[in-house]
C-alpha cells in the first residue's frame, strides 16, 4: 500500500510534503488523493515524519509576518528556530502557540533585528578568543544582557576584547544565570567605577 500525498481541490499539499520532495528529486511517480481538509488542518494531521519548528515556521510564513521575520532572523544570524522562538516570545507554552500560528511579537521587527545584530557581533568577537562552540545557555545569557535598558553595545565589545580570559571562564558555565552573572560582573562592569572616576 502506497502512502499517498493528500491534496486539496486546489492542488495544495496538506500531507506528504516530504514524500513529494523526495519523489521529485528521484524522478519517481507520486500518488495523491483529494481531501476535504483545508490548509489550516496541516499542522494537526501530520502522521508521517513529524514537522520541525522550521516546517511550521515556513508554513505559517505564507500568511503571517511574524513567521516570515523568524525565518529571516534564523537564516541571517544562523540561529535555531527553537532559540529564536524562546527569546522573541514571552510567556509559557511558546512552542505550542508557535506551532498553531498564534504567536505575536512583543516588540517591533526593527527592535529585534537590532538585538540579534548585537548578539551576532558578540558571538563573532567571542569566537575570536574561544575555540569551543558556544552553548545555548551562553547565548541566552548574552541575550538577557543585551535586553537591559542600560546596555551599551560598544562598551561590551570593548570589554570582551580587554578581558578575554574572563569571557572564556564565563561562557563555560553550564547554568544560564551563572554565565550572565559572570559576564556582567567580571566583564561588562569590570573596572567601570574606576573608569568613571578618571573621566
Amino acid at each position: 500500500m502506497f502512502n499517498v500525498v493528500k491534496i486539496t481541490k486546489d492542488f495544495y499539499v496538506i500531507d506528504g510534503q516530504h514524500r513529494l520532495s523526495a519523489a521529485k528529486e528521484l524522478n519517481l511517480k507520486i500518488y495523491y488523493t483529494f481531501s476535504d481538509l483545508s490548509e489550516e488542518c496541516i499542522p494537526t494531521i501530520q502522521n508521517q515524519k513529524s514537522w520541525t519548528l522550521e516546517d511550521f515556521s515556513k508554513f505559517h510564513a505564507h500568511t503571517k509576518d511574524e513567521y516570515k521575520t523568524i525565518n529571516e532572523i534564523c537564516i541571517k544570524f544562523n540561529l535555531s528556530h527553537n532559540f529564536v522562538i524562546q527569546v522573541c516570545f514571552s510567556g509559557s507554552h511558546g512552542i505550542e502557540k508557535f506551532r498553531s500560528g498564534d504567536l505575536k511579537f512583543d516588540e517591533t521587527k526593527e527592535y529585534l533585528i537590532e538585538k540579534f545584530t548585537f548578539l551576532s557581533e558578540i558571538r563573532d568577537e567571542i569566537k575570536k578568543i574561544e575555540s569551543l562552540k558556544m552553548l545555548v545557555n551562553a547565548l541566552h545569557a548574552i541575550w538577557m544582557l543585551i535586553l537591559d535598558k542600560e546596555y551599551d553595545h560598544k562598551h561590551f565589545i570593548d570589554k570582551i576584547n580587554k578581558f578575554p580570559s574572563e569571557v572564556r571562564k564565563a561562557i563555560r558555565w553550564q547554568a544560564r544565570t551563572e554565565v550572565y552573572n559572570e559576564l556582567v560582573n567580571k566583564v561588562y562592569n569590570r573596572y567601570s567605577k574606576d573608569e568613571k572616576k578618571k573621566s
